[in-house]
């Protein structure tokens, strides 16, 4: 008797505890805002990703790229927006205001769309 109840708690729990992690549709668009701190100062950047996993494909345009590791790499201390384009498994850094572009690199090194899955294994 008892090791039937000490069985089906075992599989509650495992029901419980081991779900599977949620997985990105194939695609979609949302806006975000995000913060900045430099030097204990506040920085809000909105933006929108438009996601396509179907296409292999993902944008993600900033506001402000002065903050991102990416675009304020490639024009530091800068403000003006950045986009992010990924298609064929490269990576561009645009930026529209000024008229600039410049290829990033490619997913081989990390740098394609993010995985449907992504929180697999985390």
């Amino acid at each position: 008797m008892y090791l039937k109840i000490f069985i089906l708690t075992a599989l509650c729990l495992i029901n419980t505890f081991c779900v599977d992690p949620p997985v990105l549709p194939g695609s979609f668009q949302v806006a975000f805002d995000e913060t900045f701190i430099q030097n204990k100062t506040h920085y809000r950047v909105n933006g929108q990703l438009y996601y396509d996993a179907t296409n292999n494909r993902e944008r993600l345009d900033r506001t402000d790229g002065r903050y991102s590791a990416f675009c304020g790499s490639v024009l530091p201390n800068v403000t003006t927006a950045c986009t992010h384009l990924t298609v064929d498994d490269n990576r561009y850094i645009i930026f529209p205001q000024k008229k600039q572009c410049c290829f990033c690199c490619d997913s081989t090194h990390g740098c394609g769309i993010l995985k449907q899955n992504w929180l697999e294994g985390a």
